[in-house]
This record gives structure tokens, C-alpha cells and sequence, in this order.
């Protein structure tokens, strides 16, 4: 039998062509995974009772061919599957055969679901297969309850910003909180998310709505939240109804710690009389150990307690202490414990004295513009005897308010 040149090069060609593609031909493999109960609607399998499998949902294969992620032109259904127990009896299992470097589209047929259920995943998901099982496409399905509940907490002052309600602390009346249905059950409101309904906040910080059965968004409405406070807690919070009253939205609040604005000088003679003790004191015993502690700690002109007491008695254990040394001795020592006092303002009932940014507008004496700077010239001179008349006029018109804009009386 003779062959033309022509059917030798087509037959070559043919059997190239079928060698080629069983060549190229993938090994099957399988895809699945597994539709379950999400319980608490956060899109993983937990390791919860009742987040089990769920049988006889089905799962539908799109051939994707041109691998762009949608069903379009000559896309088919390439085939589907009823999820059931898998081999060891676990509920909820699906899977088909198909080949590696392939594309899918895999989709819920909503029809099969449970009634009065959703998707906490992505109804649809693309899959682009290569030479190996995929079996970790998992479905969730979250059940409506078939009964209505409650939703809702507190807003409350978290006055020590440990996100907890603790006994003392008072809740915050007069706040809106907002109840945005969650359509997608994704924590966030999306477009075409509705507000479902509000609560504000009663005389005791508590809230509450009624006929809740799905998924929200609850946050309090901004321009109801008290001014200059921070939140200690989440500012919204996803919720998903799954059978039972859910009250434990709590939202903490507290108030940001304002510079205080008091500027109240106190003279020498204020001071000596604290140390005294006397009932009639502005300060107790532990209070002024607090303020005497701070001073301590702001110059070394002074080393102890000892010498604050001396220097407002106009006298220094100290030998060959002069006239002008004991007199600035007195007014500085008056100064530092207006400016200790001030710093531990947060710890007294009485708030007296000003701080170091205090503005100062003594030109007479100095070129200072605020506190902290005349308090820098004046300890600079003790220290390093300059001009103690300087030091002696300038810590008195201090302890005065000269200069400044004086808020007590």
C-alpha cells in the first residue's frame, strides 16, 4: 500500500495532535468542601456544638473558560452536587471530579438552603484548579430564629479605661444608638444597608430595641456622644441574632483630662499655715506630703521637707544664711509649692497654685513670658548668688499672680 507524500504529512500531523493532548491532559482530581451551620455568623467553622454540617443543600459547577471570574458567553454548568455525610458519617460534604488547570465558578443554589437561613460567605467563588484535590471550599449558613429578641447594653463612663463596667461607674444618659440592618451580615454597613431602629441611652446609661431576628450594625449616633470623650470600648459592634436576647452591647466612654484653666496663687503665709496641721488647713497631712514630695522633686534649692518649713518660717538651718538669703528663701519656697501643687492638682480637693507654661507678663522684673522661665531665673541666682534682689521681688510678685491672669479670688 503507497502513501502520498500528503497523507504521510497528515497522518503525522494527526498523530502528533492526539499524542500531544493526552501529553497535555491533566490528572483528574476532586473539588468540595462543605456547607455547615455558622452559629455566630462570623464566616468560620468554630469548633462549636451546633456548627455542624448541613445535608441536601446543593452546589453548582460553572465551567469558567475563559477564567475571568463570572458566568458569561459559552460558560455551562459543568456539573453539581447535593452535599451529604462524608465517609466517616460528618454531615455536609459535596465534591465532583474535574481535571487540573481548569476554571470554576462555584454557586449555592439558594432554593436548597434551609428556610429562613443566609450565606455568611460569598454565595458564588472562583476556582482555578491545578494538578491537586481542592476540598477547603466551605459554604456558611447562618438560620434566622424563628422568634423575636431584644438588643441591647449600656453607655457608661469608663472612668478608669479598662473596657469594663465596673461597680462605681455611672452610665451616660442621652446617647442614640443606631441599628443598621446587615444585610450581607459582614460587621460593616454597607450600601443599601437600613436603619432598623434606635434606643437612647436612659438616666442609667441603659438601651434597648425589641423584634430583633437578624444581622446588625449597632454605634452610637456621633452628635449625641458627649463632647471631648474618647471611647474605651469598640465604636460599633456587629451583632448576629441566633436565638437568644443579646444585652451586652456595652459602650464605654470617658472624658478626656482637661489642662484646668485655675491660676491661684497663695502667698508664704498660706503655706506655713498648712504645715501647721491646724483643722481649719485647706490640706490634709496626706496631701501635703504629696505636694511636698512634687517640690522636692522640682529644684535643689531645697533637700527635704525640712527646709521648705524653715525657709516660710524666715529662718534656715543652713549657717551663715544673710537678711536677703532668708527673705528669697521664703518666697521661693512659696513658689515651688504653688507649682508642686498644681502638678498634683488631680490628688487634692482644694486646687491652688499655677503651672510652669502659666503665661507671665511682669516687665518690670523680667524678660519671662511664662512661669517656668521666671522660675528658671530666680533658682539660677540662689544657686549661683546672683541677683538675689531680683530673686527675692520676683518669687514675691509670683506668689501674688502679678502678672498673670488670676482665676480664684
Amino acid at each position: 500500500m503507497q502513501f502520498s507524500k500528503m497523507m504521510i504529512v497528515v497522518l503525522t500531523i494527526a498523530v502528533v495532535s492526539i499524542f500531544t493532548g493526552l501529553a497535555l491532559a491533566a490528572d483528574p482530581i476532586v473539588i468540595g468542601g462543605q456547607v455547615w451551620n455558622d452559629s455566630n455568623g462570623d464566616g468560620e467553622i468554630d469548633s462549636y456544638s451546633d456548627e455542624v454540617g448541613l445535608d441536601d443543600v446543593m452546589v453548582v459547577f460553572w465551567r469558567d473558560y475563559n477564567c475571568n471570574g463570572v458566568v458569561d458567553g459559552a460558560d455551562a454548568i459543568y456539573d453539581y452536587d447535593f452535599t451529604e455525610d462524608d465517609d466517616s458519617g460528618n454531615p455536609g460534604f459535596y465534591s465532583i471530579q474535574a481535571y487540573g488547570g481548569w476554571c470554576f465558578l462555584l454557586e449555592i443554589d439558594g432554593d436548597t438552603l434551609p428556610t429562613d437561613s443566609f450565606l455568611t460567605t460569598p454565595g458564588t467563588v472562583f476556582v482555578r484548579t491545578a494538578n491537586e484535590d481542592v476540598l477547603d471550599i466551605n459554604f456558611g449558613v447562618m438560620n434566622y430564629d424563628l422568634g423575636y429578641h431584644l438588643m441591647g447594653g449600656r453607655v457608661w463612663q469608663d472612668e478608669n479605661d479598662n473596657g469594663r463596667i465596673d461597680g462605681d461607674e455611672e452610665g451616660i444618659e442621652g446617647v442614640q444608638i443606631l441599628f443598621y440592618r446587615d444585610y450581607a451580615c459582614n460587621g460593616i454597613v454597607d450600601p443599601g444597608d437600613e436603619l432598623f431602629d434606635y434606643a437612647f441611652s436612659d438616666i442609667d446609661g441603659y438601651y434597648t430595641v425589641a423584634n430583633a431576628k437578624y444581622c446588625y450594625v449597632a454605634f452610637p449616633e456621633a452628635l449625641t456622644v458627649p463632647g471631648n470623650t474618647y471611647y474605651t470600648t469598640a465604636e460599633a459592634f456587629a451583632v448576629a441574632i441566633n436565638g437568644a436576647d443579646l444585652l451586652n452591647l456595652n459602650f464605654g466612654l470617658n472624658y478626656q483630662k482637661e489642662e484646668p484653666g485655675f491660676v491661684c496663687p497663695q502667698r508664704a503665709s498660706f503655706w506655713a499655715y498648712q504645715f501647721k496641721g491646724k483643722r481649719h488647713a485647706n490640706f490634709s497631712k496626706d496631701e501635703m506630703r504629696k505636694i511636698v514630695r512634687k517640690a522636692l522633686t522640682l529644684t535643689r534649692v531645697f533637700r527635704n521637707e525640712s527646709d521648705l518649713k524653715d525657709a516660710l518660717k524666715y529662718r534656715s538651718s543652713r549657717h551663715h544664711r544673710c537678711h536677703m538669703e532668708l527673705k528669697v528663701d521664703k518666697h521661693f519656697a512659696a513658689l515651688v509649692l504653688n507649682l508642686a501643687a498644681f502638678e498634683v492638682r488631680d490628688d487634692l480637693d482644694h486646687p491652688v497654685g499655677f503651672g510652669f507654661d502659666t503665661a507671665l507678663d511682669l516687665p518690670e522684673w523680667t524678660d519671662a513670658t511664662t512661669v517656668g522661665e521666671a522660675f528658671e531665673q530666680i533658682e539660677d541666682a540662689i544657686l549661683h548668688h546672683g541677683d538675689l534682689h531680683m530673686a527675692k521681688r520676683l518669687s514675691k510678685a509670683l506668689t501674688r499672680g502679678e502678672g498673670m491672669e488670676v482665676t480664684c479670688h
